[in-house]
């Protein structure tokens, strides 16, 4: 098995509601979780799973709000491009782009990223091209597709054919959303991405107020995540401001084994 190395960084913050990411918790309970960004250097090309807020969110100080009225932070520093440039990478030198799913704080770097090949299932794609859906705002075509080079998959994929970067169809969430999983040293950490936004929801399996295409499915796809918790994966939350700093400070943090365990 090729050596992969994962870095977790930060592309923005976003200030929300907890009822909307936990149906049970207060309307008046106001959160704030990081819009996790995943870097993979491995010896065939450099992977970004997701490449977070786009850059026109981008404040000098304080925050400004997108489209649903969330409060979103990010500084320039913190923009993909910029963190790519503190592990010496420059945006054509990531040869694949996975996105998970294209809701706006997951694929806002992708208009930067033109010079990667972009890897997303198919059903996915579909939705994200959907009138209905652009219309209500809930895809953005602006910030995904500017005539990328689109590679379209369906289900499980092991990217390259050597068990470091396996990518895992978890709908629900979307109609094509992925978890990925990431060999780390001896272990696999499973990024769950969206299936569930912090580790309280999987715990309690409870699920979210907002972007639920199909509650059946998200139990589905809650149970195979429990399926390989239990099989041995490291379970990772990226939106949880808990999980998040247990590996990250925001800027490109490389992820040991021995890191894994503070997640458990």
């Amino acid at each position: 098995m090729s050596k992969a190395d994962l870095y977790i960084m930060s592309c923005g913050w976003i200030k929300i509601p907890a009822q909307a990411l936990i149906r049970d918790r207060s309307s008046d309970e106001i959160i704030v979780v990081p819009v996790p960004v995943y870097l993979i250097k491995h010896p065939k090309g450099n992977v970004l799973i997701d490449t977070g807020l786009s850059s026109e969110f981008i404040q000098t100080s304080g925050t400004t709000q997108n489209d649903f009225g969330l409060e979103i932070q990010l500084n320039k520093d913190e923009y993909i491009i910029n963190q790519l440039k503190k592990v010496g990478l420059d945006k054509s030198d990531i040869k694949y782009v996975i996105n998970t799913h294209l809701h706006w704080d997951h694929c806002g770097g992708n208009k930067d990223l033109t010079e990667s090949i972009m890897i997303i299932q198919s059903p996915e794609w579909d939705s994200a091209n959907n009138p209905e859906y652009i219309a209500k705002k809930y895809y953005v075509p602006r910030l995904f597709n500017q005539h990328q080079n689109f590679s379209l998959i369906d289900g499980e994929y092991d990217l390259y054919d050597d068990g470091s970067i396996i990518l895992v169809p978890t709908y629900g969430h979307t109609d094509g959303h992925q978890s990925i999983r990431v060999k780390v040293g001896d272990r696999y950490l499973l990024l769950t991405i969206d299936t569930a936004y912090l580790r309280e929801a999987f715990e309690r399996r409870i699920l979210p107020n907002i972007a639920v295409d199909n509650e059946e499915t998200i139990l589905q796809s809650l149970d195979y995540l429990k399926q390989q918790q239990d099989a041995g994966d490291v379970l990772f939350f990226g939106h949880d401001y808990q999980d998040f700093i247990k590996v990250s400070d925001g800027s490109p943090n490389k992820v040991t084994e021995e890191m894994l365990d503070l997640l458990i």
